[in-house]
């Protein structure tokens, strides 16, 4: 919630000066989670500040004037332990913008993907060879937008839960380097 705070602060600066930059990059570190570690947040409750600060962010831009020519990319830093059913090197992406309805894309997609569509979207060429072989989500868009501004949702599980002081998840979670993201 404190980066979704800064951030929203951001976004009514840029309302007031008629200009939000091109390209932005945000980390919302919460799903990296404390394990087990007792008396912290429980992974619950992690990820459900995590998915409150995003909804907190798309309600916000859906609702500025920059909503027509936005698209914001969530995903995660990498596949590590969580990986997809299809391929390991895939991550789970969502899209959100103006110009896609909230269909489901069964295809490899990967962080260059993602890169290589940025670039594509501000006129860049590409970067690197690793973006150079990514393959745009070209088929993702559509012609006309739906500007209805979206609501964030409450999240059900309370941002406050706490693992236990003691039990295996607490004792397992002492062997883990959770003080920073890998």
């Amino acid at each position: 919630q404190a980066r979704a705070d800064v951030w929203l602060k951001e976004l009514q600066e840029f309302v007031r000066a008629g200009k939000l930059p091109a390209l932005e990059i945000m980390t919302l570190p919460n799903d990296h989670t404390s394990g087990g570690q007792a008396g912290k947040p429980t992974p619950r409750a992690y990820m459900a500040d995590n998915d409150l600060a995003l909804g907190r962010i798309i309600e916000a831009l859906s609702k500025s004037p920059f909503w027509k020519n936005t698209v914001v990319f969530v995903l995660e830093d990498d596949a590590q332990a969580g990986t997809d059913h299809v391929d390991s090197h895939r991550s789970p992406l969502l899209v959100i913008s103006a110009y896609n309805r909230g269909k489901v894309f069964h295809r490899f997609a990967n962080t260059t993907d993602v890169v290589a569509t940025i670039e594509d979207i501000l006129g860049l060429g590409r970067m690197s060879q690793f973006d150079h072989y990514g393959r745009a989500l070209r088929e993702i868009w559509e012609a006309t937008p739906d500007l209805t501004p979206y609501t964030a949702l409450v999240s059900s599980v309370p941002l406050d839960e706490k693992n236990p002081r003691r039990g295996a998840m607490a004792e397992a979670s002492k062997q883990l380097v959770l003080e920073r993201p890998d």
